[in-house]
């Protein structure tokens, strides 16, 4: 379980989950709260696959997101409560492979990141790049 140890008028919880098939294991990875200006949610230190969840404070949906998080591995992270668009994902200020994403209706952008460090999230007005190649022309004849 995480919580907010601040005294405050409002506190936030988070009940963590880990199912698992491996019945020797006897206890869920180490969590961490990560607390940013607009967002809060935690870190499951999963020894091979550390996922990283953020929920929004508020019910609006959000446009950006800065936050530290470490860890080392390729960390999966789930950011929630986005607004509808593109979103450029920075990583101590370098671009993350991927950028920029589509986040759609359901406000969740999804990427994976080698290494914890500092993660800046922003809407962004360029559409991600289509790499499908185009299909062969047909009806024409080379010679």
């Amino acid at each position: 379980e995480v919580s907010n140890n601040i005294s405050a008028d409002q506190e936030y919880f988070l009940i963590v989950y880990y199912p698992t098939l491996d019945l020797t294991e006897s206890a869920i990875p180490q969590t961490s709260l990560i607390n940013s200006s607009n967002y809060t949610g935690a870190l499951i230190q999963d020894p091979t696959n550390p996922r990283i969840v953020l929920f929004s404070k508020t019910e609006t949906p959000q446009t950006s997101a800065t936050y530290d998080v470490v860890y080392s591995g390729t960390g999966k992270h789930l950011i929630v409560n986005l607004q509808p668009g593109n979103y450029n994902v920075f990583k101590n200020s370098v671009l993350v492979s991927g950028s920029p994403f589509t986040v759609d209706a359901n406000g969740t952008l999804y990427f994976e990141s080698l290494g914890g460090s500092t993660f800046t999230i922003t809407q962004s007005s360029i559409p991600p790049q289509d790499t499908t190649p185009p299909s062969p022309p047909t009806g024409v004849t080379v010679q």
